[in-house]
């Protein structure tokens, strides 16, 4: 397990933690570390956080006299050759992710929730049909409906929000539509980072997708395509998971895979 606790304050000060079973006060494993630096420990055996079988655990962290406590789901994300043929693969072994594309929209809010069982309800019922997995198109929910997920077992194909500043588009050409200028593309490329950094400790999250279709993509042939940096800073804000750099439109190969949009997506690994 890969783990850093922060602190507010920029000293580093010891702390101990600790991974649970669900429901028992029984330590399955310990550490101890130093806040903001890297801790690396080995938690023995733990249940594999699947679709079917989505196992937590919960964590406690002990820094001084303050008392943290989260969960976790033990899982592995990645991509390998399996008969031949490029494949997503979920703990090691492929999973076919049947996923709609989710744009989280409410008759009686718009972008906002009636309630948290409202939220669950509609996991619930696409789990019931048969769907595991979502993607959550250009935008970003509060940290309940990831929590649902993680409890759930769906796993999310999580789009970073576009930016359109010269909407509406009277063509209706996404391939027109780009950043007004550098001081805008860096605000993106900030606001994309604060998504990986907030998002990234939910089990259910398997894979970035940077560009929705060309929506704000820089795609000149005369400058350099930005998708290749911004999949590189994905990456190393989180290796663990997959960037789909840009879905639909024009993909420059710069990310793990292909997604397809409306109103089904589909993976396509790269070669």
């Amino acid at each position: 397990m890969n783990v850093t606790v922060h602190s507010s304050t920029n000293n580093s000060i010891p702390y101990q933690i600790a991974i649970h079973e669900l429901g028992s006060e029984a330590e399955k494993a310990i550490a101890t570390g130093n806040s903001g630096v890297p801790l690396i420990f080995k938690v023995d055996s733990p249940k594999l956080w699947t679709p079917n079988t989505p196992t937590l655990y919960n964590i406690t962290v002990r820094l001084g006299n303050d008392l943290i406590s989260s969960y976790t789901g033990f899982r592995t994300i990645s991509r390998g050759v399996i008969d031949g043929v490029q494949r997503p693969l979920l703990n090691g072994k492929f999973e076919f992710f049947w996923s709609p594309l989710d744009q989280g929209f409410w008759p009686d809010g718009i972008y906002t929730p009636p309630s948290v069982e409202a939220m669950r309800y509609d996991l619930e019922k696409l789990k019931e049909v048969g769907f595991n997995a979502v993607r959550k198109h250009i935008k970003v929910e509060p940290a309940l409906y990831y929590k649902a997920a993680d409890e759930l077992g769906f796993l999310i194909i999580q789009d970073m929000p576009s930016l359109r500043p010269d909407l509406p588009d009277p063509n209706n050409v996404c391939g027109s539509i780009r950043l007004e200028g550098p001081d805008v593309q860096q605000e993106f490329n900030r606001q994309l980072g604060l998504l990986v950094e907030q998002l990234k400790s939910y089990t259910s999250i398997f894979a970035w997708t940077i560009y929705n279709e060309e929506w704000g993509q820089a795609t000149d042939p005369n400058q350099p395509w930005p998708e290749f940096e911004l999949t590189n800073l994905v990456r190393s804000l989180d290796p663990t998971r997959l960037v789909n750099a840009v879905s639909g439109w024009t993909d420059h190969t710069a990310g793990d895979f292909d997604v397809g949009g409306n109103p089904y997506t589909y993976l396509v690994p790269k070669d």
